[in-house]
């Protein structure tokens, strides 16, 4: 009587737990008659008997079947929530599948750039490599030095020495030049002085042969007039004999006016021939011979020098290039060509390259483009010039237009590109698209993976939601 009292009496909980455990739900007619039972067990005397009557006539609870427990706030939130999820995610199922069923949109996309082989210009030593993979570089930055300590210089040693030679010559040339000057006038002066004598004795010598004649003509003129006035007298006065002897006397002296005549006339050219430096009478003095050989080697000597002073012009233009060049060869900068990002490096400190020898690639900052692949059932509504959006994966939403559209493998006039992205598939279209802006700093760009839209949000107001929704709405 008393546990059933206890059971009767006990006030339910207020979430109602003890009785769901139980399996039972409290009923309204039995909720009023504890109520009742409550007033009933004042301490009164007439009212216990009618207590146990009452509680003899309570039948016991009797369980309902199949009657769900009714659900708390934090159930009904978490199946809302799930409710949202599955939404959400149905969504986005539907989004991906319907998405690039209707428009040229594609995940097999990337940031791409022009890549420009940096090459060593001569052989060497890599002695400073100042740049790295991903370094960012502007043109005309320096990337490496490079030094060639194993440089044939022969060239430019035998250039120097053949200068040093002709040099040499040179100032022998010089030297011998004054010298044969100098000794030149010596005999010079000595042959003047024999000149000025052998002219002097000339000169004596044609007068007398002057006066002798004189003399003779003057002897001839007499006998000539002896042998006049004997030849008019006639014979009366003088002999026959005395006339002939008169006129061998004629004929004596007219012989020898003639051989003075002859010396005269001689003597007369030998001084002419003095005067002019040539003896016909002797051989002309040593140091007669010498002034002339000494004259003749003055224009030899000076047409020497002038071969020499071409010579040397020649080789200094020759030591001058050869230098050049080995300046160049010995040691060189290499500069950025463009600006961008490093993509390669392919030397190593100290390590030896070869001419032309590949250094670094660098993707071109200037040259950033998106390629893609779309499959070919959207060859149709891609085009040239057709606006695009691009998602670059962790970064910004950008706007580009297609630049060309081609089939899966490249051209082989194409220029290296940092990536590769050909497909052999014969489905698949490369689609190549020029960015409007890409930043600050686009060559950062080059390697991120990207999402691609092919849409004109101005053609009508499904494609403009499509591409707001493409943008704005990262899933």
């Amino acid at each position: 009587m008393n546990h059933l009292m206890n059971q009767l009496l006990t006030p339910p909980s207020r979430n109602g737990t003890a009785a769901l455990s139980a399996g039972y739900l409290p009923d309204p007619p039995l909720a009023e008659f504890q109520a009742d039972a409550r007033r009933a067990s004042q301490p009164e005397e007439s009212g216990e008997i009618l207590l146990e009557v009452a509680a003899a006539d309570v039948p016991p609870p009797v369980p309902k079947a199949n009657v769900k427990p009714r659900r708390t706030m934090a159930q009904r939130i978490g199946v809302n929530l799930r409710r949202g999820v599955g939404v959400s995610l149905l969504a986005v199922a539907l989004w991906w599948l319907i998405l690039p069923l209707a428009f040229p949109v594609t995940s097999d996309a990337i940031v791409n750039a022009r890549t420009v082989q940096v090459r060593a210009p001569i052989d060497g030593a890599a002695t400073e490599l100042t740049c790295d993979v991903r370094d960012s570089v502007v043109a005309g930055q320096t990337m490496a030095r490079l030094d060639n300590r194993q440089l044939d210089k022969s060239g430019l040693t035998g250039l120097t020495t053949r200068r040093a030679e002709m040099i040499a010559r040179r100032e022998r040339i010089d030297k011998e030049l004054v010298e044969v000057a100098k000794s030149g006038a010596a005999y010079q002066a000595e042959a003047d002085r024999y000149k000025k004598a052998v002219v002097e004795n000339l000169e004596s010598a044609e007068k007398e042969c002057k006066s002798r004649v004189d003399a003779s003509r003057v002897e001839l003129d007499a006998v000539t007039r002896r042998v006049g006035r004997l030849e008019g007298l006639g014979g009366r006065t003088v002999g026959e004999s005395e006339l002939e002897t008169e006129r061998e006397k004629q004929a004596v002296y007219r012989l020898r006016l003639a051989m003075e005549q002859a010396s005269l006339t001689k003597c007369r050219g030998e001084l002419e021939a003095a005067r002019r430096g040539l003896f016909l009478q002797k051989e002309s003095p040593h140091f007669q011979k010498m002034a002339d050989e000494m004259t003749l080697r003055i224009p030899q000597l000076k047409s020497e020098l002038k071969q020499i002073a071409d010579l040397l012009a020649v080789i200094e233009t020759e030591i001058e290039r050869e230098q050049d060049r080995t300046g160049r060869l010995a040691g060189a900068t290499v500069d950025a060509p463009v600006g961008g990002t490093v993509w390669t490096r392919q030397g190593n400190l100290g390590q030896g390259v070869k001419q032309n020898e590949v250094l670094y690639e660098i993707a071109d900052g200037g040259s950033v483009f998106v390629e893609a692949v779309v499959h070919q059932r959207h060859l149709g509504s891609v085009a040239e010039g057709m606006p695009a959006t691009v998602n670059v994966t962790g970064g910004p939403s950008l706007t580009g237009r297609v630049r060309a559209v081609r089939n899966g493998r490249p051209k082989d006039n194409e220029p290296t590109f940092a990536f590769g992205t050909t497909d052999p598939d014969p489905k698949r279209l490369r689609v190549v698209i020029e960015l409007d802006a890409c930043g600050a700093e686009p060559a950062g760009l080059i390697g991120r993976h990207v999402r691609v839209l092919i849409a004109d949000p101005a053609a009508d107001p499904c494609q403009r939601a499509v591409v707001w929704l493409f943008s704005n709405v990262r899933l």
